[in-house]
């Protein structure tokens, strides 16, 4: 490997160096290009300063590399591509139904997250990500705040945050958190949209609405952003318009919103046949148990949607996470029944 320092104001080539070392040693390598580097600039650093701008790495590469994979598919452009189903949820330790395809990838992430150097702020905040999707909010939130601790100025560990408080019903410090998120990462796509999915969650519809088309006029492909803005609509009744944006969003993700916002406006016909759409994709592949149970209780099926709603709580289906503070599932809190989901979410 060859590695050039080359001063972009006049182009000067300051440093120059290669290494030949076996692949087990790439952390030492990239320690001391690091260390070179630092020497060439001459900059008056004491020891300690010095010892501080390399941070000590795990050394056990399979580790690092399962790490790596992890995060790569929760970066946004999984929020992107309707084919990979928006988030990758695991629901269970069985490689069955109620897992996406490809969710193995978080487990793995899970195992190579324990394995990366104790201390780490990535490393605690993707464990935390593993307990949301077990609906252990407690250990999620303590996780974030650990990251948040080692790392203050980790916008992501922010990010998440923001999302357990809100979930768990505490919108206010929720956006406080997406606040310092976005302060620390402005041009962040996911972090624009979550300024906007936690005004929704505020009540805040008109702020929601505003929010996610400035994410949008960022990047006006932004599946994910287009499915938020067709709730917000849809929570303002302007469902020709939630409509429009839900044809936009990821198919995964916005039918529970849309089935469930018609039947809750009695446009049961347009419910019915969003419903049906999503039964003959159960007839040939996993299709979210949450979905198609919230969407039937909200047609007044209860025996079938809470029958849905059981398994989709033995399976943790991750689509319950927003069951108790989004407002598009208000209606349904009226039955007693459906407060027991929320406990089985520990969402209560």
């Amino acid at each position: 490997m060859t590695a050039q320092l080359i001063n972009v104001v006049d182009d000067v080539h300051m440093w120059s160096n290669t290494y030949d070392r076996e692949l087990k040693s790439v952390f030492a390598v990239e320690d001391e290009i690091a260390r070179s580097i630092v020497q060439t600039l001459r900059r008056k650093l004491g020891d300690s300063t010095s010892a501080s701008l390399v941070k000590p790495s795990t050394v056990d590469l399979e580790a690092h590399d399962l790490y790596l994979r992890g995060r790569y598919f929760l970066a946004p452009a999984c929020y992107r591509t309707a084919a990979k189903g928006g988030w990758i949820l695991p629901t269970g330790d069985r490689q069955g139904p109620g897992l996406y395809a490809g969710v193995g990838r978080v487990r793995r992430c899970d195992c190579a997250a324990e394995r990366i150097r104790q201390g780490a702020a990535e490393g605690y905040a993707s464990l935390a990500i593993i307990h949301q999707y077990e609906f252990d909010w407690a250990a999620s939130e303590r996780d974030l705040r650990r990251a948040i601790e080692l790392r203050p100025d980790y916008p992501s560990a922010h990010h998440w945050l923001s999302l357990n408080l809100s979930f768990t019903g505490r919108v206010g410090e929720a956006l406080a958190e997406a606040e310092r998120a976005l302060q620390l990462d402005p041009t962040s796509l996911v972090i624009n949209n979550l300024i906007a999915v936690t005004r929704l969650f505020n009540r805040d519809f008109d702020g929601a609405i505003a929010a996610h088309k400035r994410t949008l006029e960022m990047d006006p492909g932004l599946a994910l952003s287009h499915g938020h803005l067709g709730l917000a609509y849809a929570m303002q009744g302007r469902y020709d318009e939630a409509d429009a944006e839900f044809g936009k969003g990821l198919p995964g993700r916005v039918q529970v919103f849309r089935g469930v916002a018609h039947a809750i406006a009695g446009h049961r016909e347009k419910a019915v046949r969003i419903l049906a759409n999503l039964e003959e994709r159960a007839a040939h592949g996993y299709v979210s148990p949450a979905q198609r149970g919230l969407i039937l209780v909200a047609l007044g099926e209860k025996e079938r949607g809470y029958a849905l709603l059981d398994q989709a709580c033995t399976e943790r289906d991750y689509r319950l996470r927003d069951t108790k503070i989004n407002p598009i599932y208000n209606p349904l809190h009226k039955d007693a029944r459906f407060h027991d989901v929320l406990k089985c979410a520990h969402l209560e």
